[in-house]
């Protein structure tokens, strides 16, 4: 079974061209693959498969589990279907858990060199208060808790993010995000991703965070935001109206190979 090894700002998938669903998906494939001492490593993989609308992206995560929606990993989805000839379009659309999503690539020498993707609209879900800390609660498709700070402490993020994103508040856990504001046009932001842990990088975070900022009157809204991450730097577009959430970065093929 051949796999391809990609990255989103350090953020990092195995591939696995599933067109006919009958790869493996279960925990212990999973976790095998994705040890990185024991297996090829990685945050989660990439099942491409094939749907109505023309292809789908299934998620596992490192841990077994299912991710609805992942910013960075359909980036590179995007730039496998680019790069490989399954699609020819600048423009397309790809189907997920989240639903559908349009997404455009910009080339360079013939290769996907950036990805934009409409990942829709943010869904509000109130405030809640928990461990000392004021969460502010969003769906991009999959949950996210956005904390807002003066600064970001990397031992308080793994401590705190551990037990927010399994406490009992969460039954389905949810990915935590801690924020600090640089200025109207730039955050900083470190994620705690559910079924994952501490990440370089997380899309759908940053769209979190920009969208928490802008609805807070923090950042302005219908301008590019700059979120940096550990892993580099992701723009986002926040409408309007909060009709959709515009997410530009870059994806990488690291290396393929066969399992």
């Amino acid at each position: 079974m051949k796999f391809y090894k990609y990255e989103g700002l350090g953020n990092d998938f195995i591939l696995i061209e599933d067109f006919d669903s009958k790869a493996p998906k279960d925990k212990k494939f999973t976790r095998n693959l994705c040890n990185r001492h024991f297996g090829i490593g990685a945050d989660g993989i990439l099942y491409l498969q094939k749907s109505k609308a023309g292809y789908f992206m299934k998620l596992i995560n490192s841990d077994g589990t299912e991710a609805e929606m992942c910013g960075n990993g359909i980036r590179c989805i995007a730039k496998h279907l680019h790069d490989f000839g399954f699609v020819k379009t600048k423009k397309f659309m790809i189907n997920t858990k989240a639903g559908l999503k349009k997404l455009e690539v910009k080339l360079k020498s013939a290769k996907v060199s950036e990805v934009t993707v409409d990942v829709g609209p943010p869904e509000f879900l109130g405030v809640a208060n928990l461990l000392g800390e004021t969460l502010h609660l969003v769906s991009m498709g999959n949950p996210h808790a956005v904390i807002l700070k003066n600064k970001i402490d990397l031992e308080e993020v793994n401590e705190k993010g551990r037990k927010l994103e399994s406490h009992n508040y969460f039954p389905n856990r949810t990915n935590v995000e801690f924020v600090k504001v640089k200025s109207k046009n730039q955050l900083e932001a470190v994620v705690y991703e559910r079924g994952v842990g501490l990440t370089l990088a997380c899309g759908t975070g940053a769209c979190a965070s920009a969208a928490i900022a802008v609805k807070l009157g923090i950042v302005r809204i219908n301008h590019w935001v700059g979120v940096k991450l550990p892993g580099g730097f992701l723009r986002i577009k926040i409408s309007p109206s909060y009709s959709s959430i515009l997410m530009s970065g870059p994806a990488n093929l690291v290396f393929k190979g066969e399992i």
